[in-house]
Order: structure tokens, then sequence, then C-alpha cells
């Protein structure tokens, strides 16, 4: 066995993160008061009311862990449904501040007319081929542009360039 393999078979396999759910940190009667209370409606029942609810629903205990089970499926879809709109809110509002960032570099694109001094003309394609290296995103989000910034020298020479371009 190689080094590699060895430490490979040492290290613990990683296992998918599990889904906790917060209806799932509730007990049954807990999760049984809670949809009544949803209901209902907290200012039309009383605590002594809640209990004896409970009680009554669990003398078939067999339906009441039924309809425990079924209320908790219930606030885990909600729950999953809640978490997808936030998600979905959020890539939205990263694809309108990309688009927005798009604009802009495209708009500096198009008034890049000098360079360290010198007048600038760029072709339609120089624009594209510039635009694409900034702009175009690999499956990870990153540009072109970007991976090239993870190499300490040319970060370095994109310093010094912008330190020195006068």
């Amino acid at each position: 066995m190689s080094v590699n393999d060895y430490l490979q078979s040492i290290m613990p396999e990683k296992e998918a993160p599990v889904q906790s759910y917060k209806i799932d940190q509730l007990s049954d009667e807990d999760v049984y008061a809670l949809d009544l209370l949803e209901k209902v409606g907290a200012d039309n029942i009383t605590d002594e009311e809640l209990e004896q609810a409970i009680n009554n629903a669990k003398q078939n205990e067999a339906l009441f862990k039924k309809t425990v089970e079924g209320l908790r499926k219930e606030y885990i879809r909600l729950q999953q449904d809640e978490e997808a709109q936030q998600a979905n809110e959020l890539a939205a509002k990263q694809e309108a501040a990309y688009r927005n960032f798009a604009t802009s570099i495209s708009n500096e694109i198009r008034g890049l007319n000098s360079f360290a001094g010198q007048d600038l003309e760029l072709s339609n394609e120089d624009s594209e081929e510039l635009a694409a290296f900034m702009l175009d995103l690999d499956e990870n989000g990153t540009s072109a542009f970007g991976r090239a910034l993870q190499d300490p020298s040319l970060f370095t020479k994109a310093a010094f360039w912008l330190l020195n371009e006068d």
C-alpha cells in the first residue's frame, strides 16, 4: 500500500450532512399543540384547553402518533419551501448584483480609450475578449481573470502595474 493509499484508508469518510428541521426538536405533544395553536389561534385557547385537547388526542395513541407524524411531515415541507424560497431570493439578488457588475465592466471597456498615457482603440473582438476574460464564470463562479489573480506572480504584476501605471 502506498503512503497516499494508507492515509486515505485511515481518514474518516465524509458523510453527507444531515438536514435538521426545527420541528424535530419538539416533542410529539408540542407538535400537536403547535398545530392546534396555529389553527385556533393562541388567543382563542387556554392552556387548560390545550392540555385537554392533547390528552384527548392521546386516548388513541396510534392515531395520535399518525397525526403527529403527518404534522411533522407538513412542517418539514413548509421549512423546505421557506428555505428554497430564501435560496431563490439570494440567487436572484446575486444574479442582479452580477448583472450590475457586468454592465459596469462593459461600460468601462467601452470607455477605455487610453492606456499608460497612450491613445487606445479597441476592436469589437478585443472588447469582447477582455469582457470574457473578466466576466465569463466557470462552474465555481470564478472568471479567468479571478483564476489568474490566484497566481502570486500575476497578482504581484497587476499590483505593480496599478501602482506604477502612469
